[in-house]
C-alpha cells in the first residue's frame, strides 16, 4: 500500500492536527487514502480464504490464518484458531504457552537427534545380518544382508519409523547372498522400478535399494547392483 498524501500535510508529508490558537488548518485524509485501507483489508480477508462479512474482527482471524499457512503450511502441524487466538502445539517440543513460546528440551532433542541422524548417517551405515526374514527399517541402520538357501518372502515391521516426521523419507538397502536361487517376494508386495521385478536367477549377491515416503505404508524397490559371489 503506496503511502497517501493528506490535504494540508506537515513537513515529510505526515499528517498533523488543527491548531486554532496559530491559524494551523488540520489535515485531512484523500478520499484513495480510506479506499485503500479498506482493499488492503478485504485483500487480507480474502487471502485467508475468507468471505468479507459484516462484522469488525475478521481482520485478526485472517492475520492468524495468514501466519499459519506461511509459518506451519496447515492446520495438521498442530494449530488451530479459536475464538480470534492462534493456538499451537509444534513438532519438535515447541508449543504456544500463555502468549508465549514454549520448549520442550526432552521432545526437542528426541526431533534433533532424528534429523541429525537422516542427514547424516547415510555415510556412516552399519550392516546387519538378518536372524529372520521381517525387514526392520531404521534411521541408524540402513544395511541389511540375508542369505537366500529357498523362497523367501520378506515382511516389514515399520514400528522404528513410525514417529519420525511426516514427510520423511527413509531408504535401506537389503543385500541378498543367493546361495541358492530361489524366489524372492515382499508382504505387502514392494512398488518396483519400472514396473517389474528384476531377473535374481544366478547365485550372486543382488543389493536391493527399498524407500518408503510414508513411515513404511508402501515401499519402492530398484536392484542397486549385483556382484559374483565373495
Amino acid at each position: 500500500m503506496k503511502k497517501s498524501e493528506p490535504y494540508n500535510p506537515g513537513s515529510d508529508n505526515v499528517y498533523i492536527n488543527a491548531d486554532k490558537d496559530h491559524d494551523i488548518k488540520g489535515s485531512i485524509p484523500k478520499a484513495d487514502f480510506f479506499n485503500s485501507v479498506e482493499q488492503e483489508i478485504i485483500n487480507a480477508i480474502k487471502k485467508a480464504g475468507y468471505t468479507p462479512e459484516d462484522r469488525n474482527d475478521q481482520l485478526g482471524d485472517a492475520i492468524l490464518k495468514i501466519a499459519q499457512n506461511g509459518l506451519f503450511g496447515s492446520v495438521g502441524d498442530g494449530l488451530t484458531i479459536a475464538a480470534g487466538v492462534l493456538k499451537a502445539v509444534v513438532a519438535g517440543g515447541l508449543k504456544f504457552d500463555g502468549g508465549k513460546i514454549a520448549l520442550n528440551l526432552h521432545d526437542s532433542l528426541q526431533i534433533l537427534n532424528s534429523q541429525l541422524a537422516q542427514s547424516y548417517l547415510i555415510s556412516l551405515s552399519k550392516a546387519e545380518d538378518m536372524a529372520d526374514n521381517v525387514i526392520r527399517p531404521q534411521i541408524t541402520r540402513t544395511i541389511l544382508r540375508k542369505s537366500i538357501t529357498a523362497a523367501t518372502t520378506f515382511t516389514f515391521d515399520n514400528s522404528a519409523i513410525a514417529n519420525i516426521p511426516n514427510g520423511s523419507h527413509v531408504t535401506l538397502e537389503l543385500h541378498l547372498n543367493m546361495k541358492t536361487v530361489s524366489a524372492i517376494t515382499f508382504n505387502p508386495a514392494v512398488e518396483w522400478d519400472g514396473g517389474k521385478a528384476p531377473t535374481m536367477n544366478k547365485t550372486r549377491d543382488y543389493w536391493l535399494v527399498l524407500r518408503t515416503e510414508n513411515k513404511g505404508t508402501s515401499w519402492k524397490a530398484s536392484l542397486g547392483s549385483d556382484f559374483n559371489v565373495y
